[in-house]
């Protein structure tokens, strides 16, 4: 009797171990829902209306599956607080499979502060997409790329002229037809680039992940000349009489 409880026993443990086993496995493969980005976008106010980008999460999420993520483009009036328009970006849904892994496409989020320049509002988006929206109008006047993506966005866009400036994680700093979304230049640094431009006059400086703050020719992207520091840039520097002060990760 005490070699067959021994056994039962035994049984017992191990199909404790593998039910805890499968538990831990699911929970891993959940963990991607929780890290999904969240977005962050601030808000910019022009004529009198306030535009912010907020992420909207869709439906329950029922058994681990990840909530589909919506990205919106929302204005404001800044009288009264009522809703203007509003168009979501993109709508992703779950890719589903073991695991609960969410698709690609649930990453799509804002971060950087949207631009307004005439009758647009330029917001670029985790996804790899910049994006130009004439008011009241659901449908983009332009994005760029067309087909594909870049990699993510994380900084705001900014427009000075027939420009609209912005950093991507691709490495590369890229100028834009404000008009139009076509490609004037893209010039790479040596990391990603999460900082958003600053213009002053002919000159765009901007920060990146190798450390370095670079002033390029706002007009063709030429390098004028690059400041290397101790640590990661990523916030906006900032321009005020002929000096340039940036902060870095070096502290």
């Amino acid at each position: 009797m005490s070699v067959i409880k021994h056994k039962r026993l035994l049984l017992g443990k191990i199909l404790l171990l593998l039910v805890m086993l499968l538990s831990g496995l699911t929970v891993f493969g959940c963990v991607g829902i929780k890290s999904t980005p969240e977005g962050g976008s601030g808000g910019v106010i022009a004529d009198g209306t306030l535009y912010l980008c907020p992420t909207v999460k869709t439906g329950s999420g029922f058994g681990c599956a990840a909530p589909a993520t919506v990205g919106k483009l929302v204005a404001v009036n800044t009288s009264d607080g009522s809703r203007l328009w509003e168009v979501s970006l993109e709508t992703s849904t779950p890719a589903g499979g073991f695991g609960c892994a969410p698709s690609a496409s649930a990453s799509v989020v804002i971060y950087g502060t949207p631009a307004v320049a005439g009758d647009l509002v330029y917001v670029g988006s985790y996804n790899g997409k910049m994006y130009a929206f004439n008011f009241d109008k659901d449908e983009p006047r332009w994005v760029y790329p067309r087909e594909g993506n870049l990699q993510a966005i994380v900084g705001g866009p900014v427009v000075v002229g027939d420009k609209v400036y912005f950093g991507c994680s691709d490495g590369k700093v890229y100028a834009l037809d404000a008009a139009t979304g076509s490609r004037f230049w893209g010039l790479p640094s040596g990391d990603k680039v999460w900082s958003t431009p600053a213009i002053d006059g002919d000159r765009l400086y901007i920060g990146s992940f190798d450390k370095k703050l670079y002033a390029l020719d706002a007009i063709d992207g030429s390098e004028k000349w690059q400041f290397e520091t101790e640590g990661a840039i990523t916030a906006t520097p900032l321009v005020y009489n002929s000096m340039v002060y940036i902060g870095s990760f070096d502290r």
